[in-house]
């Protein structure tokens, strides 16, 4: 299942999108509207990043630094 969220507060993110049974978040970046791809990222991390006060900060803290790009 495939888990869609835009975000309309984040100047770095535009949107991002889980899905459940591959366990990757895709996320889109506001500029150059590149898409990347996150591997074995569980679903809390991705209710946290849409829950996050500022996406981008969570991004750069909790994501970037700790799961693996796939393509």
């Amino acid at each position: 299942m495939s888990n869609y969220h835009e975000f309309g507060n984040s100047s770095m993110l535009q949107s991002c999108d889980y899905d459940d049974e591959k366990c990757i978040l895709s996320i889109t970046f506001s500029k150059g509207n590149k898409e990347y791809k996150y591997a074995d990222v569980q679903k809390p991390v991705y209710e946290d990043l849409k829950a996050a006060e500022s996406a981008g900060k969570f991004f750069l803290t909790y994501i970037k630094p700790v799961f693996k790009v796939v393509e």
